[in-house]
């Protein structure tokens, strides 16, 4: 199973609160020490760890390109 996990910070809370929904992405991606994942960064987890292979890992990204990007494959 890959996920994301998103944590209600007051960060977010205030996004949200100003309408500014598409900084939650990158808010995601810097908010690992509060327990926070992106989509891709586990799909990249899984897959480094040999618990998907690379075609279902980019079939099932948020961003394809961008995923490829993130494992040094472009």
């Amino acid at each position: 199973m890959a996920y994301e996990v998103l944590i209600c910070t007051p960060a977010i809370r205030s996004i949200v609160r100003e309408g500014k929904t598409h900084q939650i992405y990158s808010n995601i991606q810097s908010g690992a020490k509060y327990g926070m994942i992106t989509l891709d960064a586990n799909l990249k987890d899984q897959y480094l760890k040999g618990l998907i292979n690379l075609e279902d890992a980019i079939a099932k990204s948020s961003n394809p390109h961008e995923f490829e990007k993130l494992l040094g494959k472009t």
